[in-house]
């Protein structure tokens, strides 16, 4: 009796066996191709993370030429400025010129005022 109850044992443990060895290898198979995939996403992750470096690349160095730009346009505004003001001062002058002196002296005290102006000696003309 004893016997047949242990080889009845044996059979099912035998069964339980073939059983789990079955599912282990469905699993392992699961196991397997979730690797590959696994594989697969970290490579594309890894493509397209070095086209976010190129892309990151590009950005830097058109980001440097927006700043030379900006530097350049900051320098043409503070010419323009000054070119400005030179005008206006050359108008404040030609007016003084106008309204002070007598019309033989005009044309002197003009070119003397366009030479100081070219030399941007910083002086004025005297009136």
């Amino acid at each position: 009796d004893e016997q047949i109850n242990l080889e009845n044992f044996r059979y099912l443990l035998d069964q339980k066996i073939k059983t789990l060895t079955s599912e282990k290898g469905v699993i392992l198979d699961r196991i397997g191709e979730q690797e590959r995939i696994l594989k697969d996403t970290f490579q594309e992750l890894i493509r397209e993370s070095n086209k976010n470096d190129g892309k990151n690349e590009e950005i830097r160095k058109q980001e440097n030429q927006i700043k030379v730009m900006s530097s350049e346009l900051k320098k043409q505004d503070l010419e323009i400025l000054l070119l400005r003001h030179k005008l206006h001062e050359m108008n404040n002058n030609i007016g003084k010129i106008l309204q002070n002196k007598s019309k033989d002296k005009w044309g002197g005290l003009l070119n003397d005022m366009v030479e100081r102006s070219k030399r941007n000696d910083g002086s004025k003309t005297k009136i």
